[in-house]
């Protein structure tokens, strides 16, 4: 499926999206239950075109930093590009697209080496009040290992 996604990314369908515009719909705090002391917590800001995640869990009332996710467009501005730093120092990378305007898939992947791939991943957003993201993660051409839904809270 990463392939495919990848191959999909250029057609005529996603070009005609504006992706500048749907990464908007990621400003705001948003939260998800992990288990019932936990919440993580995203906070999504402008920074020029693209935009800043961060995320932090909240374990037993007591708030710890997770990581920062600076995403943007590439050059095209077709295909989402996004670098992923832990607390830990460590990073990962990811590659996708707007699939629809609700719709982003992305792959996990090595610094940016399509190749190397290693984890599907689908962010749905629903038009519900309160706005909701669910996320969706697979194993590539394996099984689902999580869902998750976040709630915009501002």
């Amino acid at each position: 499926m990463f392939a495919f996604l990848l191959t999909h990314s250029t057609k005529a369908d996603s070009q005609a999206l504006d992706q500048y515009k749907l990464l908007k719909q990621l400003v705001g705090t948003w939260r998800a239950n992990i288990s019932k002391d936990t919440v993580e917590i995203w906070v999504g800001s402008r920074y020029g075109k693209g935009i800043i995640l961060s995320s932090s869990y909240i374990i037993k009332g007591v708030k710890s930093p997770l990581f920062k996710n600076t995403i943007c467009l590439d050059s095209t501005g077709r295909i989402l590009m996004g670098f992923v730093l832990w607390i830990n120092g460590k990073h990962e990378t990811w590659i996708g697209t707007w699939s629809t305007e609700k719709t982003i898939s992305y792959g996990m992947v090595d610094d940016f080496n399509t190749d190397t791939g290693w984890l599907e991943v689908e962010l749905m957003f629903g038009t519900s009040t309160p706005r909701r993201i669910t996320k969706t993660c697979w194993k590539i051409d394996g099984p689902k290992i999580f869902e998750r839904v976040y709630v915009k809270i501002k």
